[in-house]
């Protein structure tokens, strides 16, 4: 057993026996190595008193007690994340102190912020994330998400970097997304899909069900019924109806890449945020000329690019992380 798993499993012991269990040589050692650790032990101390509080308070309510988390997940340094709040945590405290230790002493990142929350997901990897005020969110590769609730104005804020799909939970406090192209988002209980990659031109909305209302830096404002699919220009800042499949916009949420006469650069874009490539095209024009129509589920890069191969006058060198498309 490692060191850093020895630790974790003492400070679990320790603190689900509220202190009925001394705390062992290795524990005491670890605490007296620097005043990090010290600190470290206090944030698990509060964490653990949160989520027995979180337990027994039956159902979130959102102007009491607050689970806050603020994850930070390096690139590279973990595939999959999948967060739960404490309140949700079915298996009791004691489990999930547990997953928490483990994911702070792997990343060495963890802390607590009155209501706020921050989320990074990686390149190659989607998360999942239940908000302080209950609303679902799958986060889709690369994206970054930051959640604040304003008591002053009793709304919660959202900034979002990337691709979220959002289950907003209906607590009569407005929901509000802001972009980095400046479209904001405005909704009360509904569930929709937002595409907002700070190096995209163009932000697109997609609204299963409710309504919301999208707006931009001119106070211009416009209405989605379900169903609707809207996209953004950051140019312009203006505003234009998508006609797309819904289910395609959404397939991503079941590991699903859904192309509709999509270019080869397009594609590449989003393999690159899918799989955490990079993919250069010889000649740069080629991307533009070949296009896709298609499903794609496949879950290794290879295989990927086997199959768009398989379709299209393209061949494929890989190198590591480095992928070279020219044509056949």
């Amino acid at each position: 057993m490692t060191s850093s798993k020895k630790i974790e499993n003492q400070l679990v012991d320790h603190l689900s026996s509220e202190g009925e269990i001394q705390k062992p040589e290795e524990l005491r050692s670890w605490l007296n190595e620097s005043d990090e650790n010290q600190q470290s032990y206090q944030k698990y101390q509060r964490i653990w008193a949160t989520s027995e509080r979180l337990g027994k308070a039956g159902r979130y309510q959102s102007d009491s007690a607050w689970t806050k988390v603020e994850h930070q997940i390096k690139r590279k340094q973990q595939k999959v994340v999948r967060l739960v709040r404490l309140s949700y945590a079915a298996m009791g405290a004691a489990a999930s102190l547990v997953v928490i230790l483990a994911f702070a002493f792997y990343t060495g990142q963890f802390s607590l912020q009155q209501n706020n929350m921050q989320l990074t997901t990686n390149y190659g990897s989607r998360t999942e994330v239940v908000l302080p005020d209950g609303t679902k969110v799958k986060l889709n590769s690369g994206s970054e998400l930051e959640y604040h609730f304003n008591r002053l104005t009793k709304s919660r804020e959202v900034v979002l970097k990337g691709e979220g799909f959002f289950h907003v939970a209906k607590d009569g406090h407005p929901f509000c997304i802001q972009t980095p192209q400046g479209m904001g988002l405005e909704v009360l209980g509904t569930t929709f899909n937002i595409s907002a990659y700070p190096e995209d031109e163009v932000v697109h909305t997609a609204l299963v069900e409710g309504s919301v209302k999208l707006s931009n830096e001119k106070n211009q404002t416009t209405i989605l019924s379900p169903g609707q699919i809207m996209a953004f220009n950051s140019k312009d800042q203006s505003f234009s109806e998508r006609d797309a499949n819904l289910s395609h916009i959404v397939g991503w949420t079941e590991n699903k890449i859904y192309l509709d006469n999509t270019s080869l650069k397009a594609t590449s874009v989003l393999l690159e945020r899918w799989f955490d490539v990079s993919i250069q095209i010889i000649p740069e024009k080629l991307g533009e000329d070949i296009h896709y129509t298609g499903v794609l589920e496949e879950k290794d890069i290879r295989d990927v690019l086997h199959a768009l191969s398989e379709l299209s006058e393209i061949k494929y060198s890989i190198e590591g992380n480095e992928i070279l498309v020219r044509k056949r």
